[in-house]
């Protein structure tokens, strides 16, 4: 995982930030204080260096899986009755994503593809254009957890509106099923909503499960106070433009002083000594992103963040 400190003067705003996938932010190392869920935590107001610890949280172990039929039937008798739209039962061990299966149809139009639980709730619902060919990919992504007798369906309202009629006019398999479907401690069809005799739909079905939670190491990150920079309002002697910038910079200075340019995870990225006058800096080799500007003469420090977006 990338951090990113900061460094700023007294009374100053810091932002510090974390690389990761799920990253945590925590006051102390034990991670007894849940502080800031996200890659970025903006600080205002520094007073003294402070240190947070971070966590990034990703999965790790994730498998997909192919459940059902996997065939699609050809010939005449593969399409069930205009007035009944059937589906699959369901059962589910472990969390899980159905990701997408295959359809076949000879009439083109509006299916809405449904989810449901045990007890009647819609948990998964989604419109898709099917047309007519001998199969077609349906993305759904449904997610799942476990459970008994989820019913995997369309809706036959949207089938009477669309095409005419209850059912969704998609192909099933009838006799030669295999039932249970099942792929263990992940998930089962154990039979459709009408009985074993048929399969009705939904073929090659593409499931992933969660995987395992793996925590990364603790790491420290510093929004770091600058002693170097003096209270000494040094706004006057110096004024940058434009910020953000797409190439150069102007730095008009009432002295001679020297510039340091820093990145984001602190390396020195540029150097110049500035005169009095105007001061043309050409940062146009940069990539895009935040810079921390160090303007330094005999006894003070001005800092600014400089913004390079081409």
């Amino acid at each position: 995982m990338l951090i990113v400190n900061d460094t700023v003067s007294k009374g100053g705003n810091a932002i510090l930030k974390a690389i990761g996938d799920n990253v945590k932010w925590y006051a102390d190392q034990n991670k007894n204080n849940l502080i800031h869920l996200g890659n970025e935590l903006s600080l205002i107001n520094i007073q003294n260096t402070t240190k947070y610890y971070v966590q990034n949280t990703n999965k790790d172990g994730v498998q997909s899986y192919s459940l059902g039929e996997k065939n699609i039937p050809d010939g005449s008798n593969v399409y069930s009755s205009d007035n009944n739209d059937i589906g699959l039962y369901l059962n589910v061990y472990s969390d899980m994503t159905i990701q997408s299966f295959e359809v076949a149809s000879d009439k083109e139009g509006i299916r809405r593809f449904l989810l449901i639980n045990y007890k009647g709730d819609t948990i998964g619902k989604k419109d898709v254009l099917i047309k007519a060919s001998d199969r077609q990919l349906v993305e759904v992504n449904f997610k799942v957890s476990p459970g008994a007798l989820y019913q995997l369906k369309t809706d036959d309202q949207i089938n009477l509106q669309n095409l005419g009629y209850k059912a969704p006019r998609l192909r099933r398999l009838a006799n030669n099923t295999t039932y249970p479907y099942e792929i263990y401690n992940v998930a089962e069809i154990p039979t459709s909503l009408r009985g074993g005799s048929a399969y009705y739909y939904f073929f090659n079905i593409s499931i992933v499960d969660e995987g395992i939670e793996c925590e990364s190491d603790l790491q420290e990150v510093t929004a770091w106070l600058d002693t170097d920079v003096s209270t000494v309002d040094l706004v006057d002697r110096y004024a940058i433009h434009p910020n953000p910038t797409s190439g150069s910079v102007h730095i008009q200075s009432s002295e001679i002083a020297r510039l340091s340019l820093y990145d984001e995870i602190g390396r020195l990225v540029y150097k110049s000594d500035i005169q009095s006058g105007d001061n043309l800096i050409n940062l146009s080799q940069l990539q895009n992103g935040m810079y921390l500007m160090k303007i330094r003469n005999d006894k003070n420090t001005k800092q600014i963040k400089v913004i390079v977006a081409h």
